[in-house]
């Protein structure tokens, strides 16, 4: 396990944090202005569920700016491709066609199950996304399955799970870096920034002024696997990219808990 690492005076105390949630917590925080850093079993490997929808999105739009996919694409698909939780896709299934850009906001604002699959059949896979992942500089991130199957993991599989610092470098290449073109970064964030599923989670512990954009997984059946990856924009400061994700947790609420703490503690940390 990886303690806490930041060259900054006032270290948070995550380990208090991590024993309060019941579970295990993975956290890795960016300062985008330096190199500092702060981690907690950041190199611990975490079921990353469906906050892979993320890169799935920095994948689509990697393809549409290299000309092999373009956003106004119309995917078809029926009720048999409908899965359980399917808001967007559910609510357009009488169409029978949504374009790219419709399941890439639905994936990633709504965390659409169903809109996730859909991309990957025309992306060419999870396994498509692992590897273009790796040309990125990603080595953790390993996604065998697509939904629901890639929640299955458990702490330390090998299988559709990452680890917090391969997570938060990569949403940090995808917003800050070269990987995409300008638009495609801006397109990207505002889909972040617009997200509707994380208001218990990151978001809660950090100040109001603080622009904020996450992809959040989450499974709740069988045992606890609560995440959330994010990039906020303090005023007056540069951004930070923060990935946290817990499991083994007793219920998602102790997680959602957990992740308010530790924003709050990392607003302090940070200024």
């Amino acid at each position: 396990m990886a303690g806490p690492a930041s060259s900054r005076s006032r270290e948070p105390d995550f380990a208090s944090i991590e024993r309060r949630s019941g579970g295990k917590l993975g956290l890795f925080v960016s300062d985008t202005g330096g190199a500092e850093t702060l981690a907690w079993r950041a190199d611990d490997r975490f079921p990353f569920c469906s906050s892979c929808k993320g890169p799935l999105a920095a994948f689509v739009l990697w393809q549409v700016d290299h000309g092999r996919i373009r956003l106004d694409q119309m995917v078809r698909y029926g009720e048999t491709d409908l899965l359980p939780y399917a808001p967007i896709t559910r609510a357009h299934v009488g169409a029978g066609r949504m374009t790219v850009e419709a399941l890439c906001k639905a994936a990633v604002q709504y965390s659409d199950n169903t809109a996730a699959n859909l991309l990957w059949r025309e992306t060419g896979g999870p396994l498509a996304l692992t590897d273009w992942m790796r040309t990125q500089g990603d080595a953790a991130f390993q996604l065998s399955d697509n939904e629901p199957r890639l929640n299955l993991s458990h702490f330390g599989d090998a299988a559709n799970t990452t680890t917090p610092r391969a997570m938060a470098e990569s949403y940090r290449r995808f917003a800050f870096g070269n990987t995409l073109t300008p638009g495609s970064r801006e397109r990207l964030i505002s889909w972040l920034v617009a997200n509707t599923t994380g208001g218990k989670r990151l978001r809660a512990g950090l100040p109001p002024s603080w622009r904020v954009g996450d992809k959040t997984g989450t499974y709740n059946e069988a045992w606890f696997s609560t995440v959330d990856i994010g990039i906020t924009w303090p005023p007056e400061r540069p951004p930070l990219v923060i990935s946290c994700l817990l499991t083994d947790t007793p219920d998602t609420r102790s997680a959602e808990h957990a992740m308010a703490d530790v924003t709050r503690q990392v607003a302090i940390w940070a200024g």
